[in-house]
């Protein structure tokens, strides 16, 4: 029966000098370094494969080669010097025997994806090793003993338990890892893992056409909120915010229920299909977008995976138009300052600005001398912050009277985070008005 001689594990030919790029292997018969000896593209032996086979540009055979007999097995190098040699070669016999075994020391000496030959009469195992092994050809298992000699194949297992006289299998119930499994592995690797890219893009704007009701978003790519899975925009998205939520661009992105629009602030999703993997995008007011999901879902079921990528903020007025701005990566200016001029008592006054909940605002205060005559100093915290007494020490602003006719109002551009209401707290020293311009927030939109 035919075997095959080269595995998963066995990818690339190598030297002391690196990759053995343009040699060749030669596949004689046993005892012979003359008489060639057939080899098959299957296990069929339908169909015969020239011999010797040349290595490719990354040192690997271009071929699944199989085998029938015993063979005297040589690999040179382009100029035609032998690098490996192993003559009497039985590929009828069903187990590896002294072929394909490494001990984790010697794996992790060897370059990724390369061949390391270890002969089984040279491993010499140190306690607590761990040894990978071709057993058939097609399968592979990981063994680990202690400080043993014993050849890994000659050695008997308790099926049920993986226990054997000299050293353990980890595989499940003696299970073989099959190269079948671990190209699935690979797949899910490269789906979930290696294929986990720089975050980039999703940039959000005002619409030209429709800039009151319109939301641009640009190609790009995110994890989910859970970190498990990409989301990748791949063609630019536009959505309008006083229709209906639809799948894809140039479609409403409101869930139904949010409608008609509201003077409030809307956060900005991406979502995906963990089913389809088809991604859209939309607008809700929960953190979770559990009403956009809800609504794409309708549509079309598997809806689950999103990730915020900004806000947009509706105005007062009886149209509800979004109000105008520019996004920096994290930091979104209004393209408008809203100014305000409240008055403030020498307890702590919290004061609403114009940036989403549980941002970071970024504000002009201002101090204003006004009639009072008198200087005096004003503080500009978070309502997270320890409500503290501003003083000449201890200030955002102030505002100072130099003599009766000569006095100075103090300015300052400062970021301060807003609570779930968007809201400030103000304190002077002296009970006056101040000056507050909404400039703009950071809305951190990670990975």
């Amino acid at each position: 029966m035919a075997q095959q001689l080269i595995g998963n594990f066995i990818a690339q030919f190598s030297d002391a000098d690196g990759l053995i790029v343009g040699g060749s292997v030669s596949f004689y018969v046993a005892g012979s370094s003359t008489t060639k000896q057939a080899i098959y593209t299957d296990s069929t032996k339908a169909t015969e494969l020239a011999n010797p086979q040349t290595l490719d540009a990354l040192g690997s055979l271009p071929n699944e080669i199989w085998l029938e007999g015993s063979y005297n097995i040589v690999v040179k190098n382009a100029d035609g010097i032998s690098k490996w040699q192993r003559d009497n070669y039985d590929a009828s016999v069903s187990s590896a025997s002294t072929l394909d075994w490494m001990t984790s020391a010697q794996a992790a000496k060897a370059p990724l994806g390369s061949y390391t030959e270890v002969n089984a009469e040279s491993i010499v195992p140190v306690a607590g090793d761990v040894i990978l092994g071709d057993t058939d050809r097609n399968s592979y298992e990981l063994r680990s003993g202690g400080d043993y000699t014993a050849d890994p194949e000659s050695d008997s297992y308790d099926a049920n338990t993986g226990v054997g006289t000299n050293w353990n299998n980890l595989g499940i119930a003696n299970a073989p890892i099959h190269k079948e499994d671990l190209d699935v592995l690979d797949a899910k690797i490269d789906a979930n893992t290696a294929n986990i890219a720089t975050p980039y893009g999703m940039e959000i704007s005002n619409n030209s056409l429709d800039a009151a009701n319109d939301i641009d978003i640009a190609v790009g790519i995110r994890r989910d909120s859970t970190q498990s899975q990409n989301i990748a925009l791949t063609s630019a998205f536009v959505k309008a915010t006083d229709a209906a939520f639809g799948i894809g661009t140039a479609q409403g992105g409101m869930p139904a229920g949010l409608l008609p629009k509201a003077a409030d602030y809307y956060r900005v999703f991406v979502i995906k299909n963990s089913t389809t993997d088809a991604v859209d995008v939309g607008f809700d007011t929960s953190a979770t977008a559990i009403n956009l999901l809800a609504a794409a879902s309708a549509i079309s079921a598997g809806f689950t995976l999103y990730r915020q990528i900004g806000w947009i903020a509706a105005d007062s007025a009886s149209s509800y138009d979004v109000i105008a701005f520019h996004q920096y990566d994290n930091l979104f200016l209004w393209d408008t300052i809203t100014t305000n001029s409240p008055s403030v008592a020498i307890t702590a006054t919290p004061e609403t600005v114009q940036a989403p909940p549980n941002t970071v605002a970024k504000l002009n205060i201002q101090s204003r001398v006004g009639g009072s005559a008198v200087t005096y100093y004003g503080l500009a915290t978070s309502l997270d912050s320890v409500d503290q007494t501003p003083s000449s020490s201890l200030f955002t602003v102030k505002a100072e009277v130099v003599f009766a006719d000569f006095t100075y109002d103090h300015s300052v551009v400062t970021d301060i985070p807003v609570d779930s209401s968007s809201q400030i707290r103000l304190r002077l020293s002296t009970a006056n008005t101040m000056g507050v311009n909404s400039l703009g927030y950071t809305y951190n939109r990670g990975l």
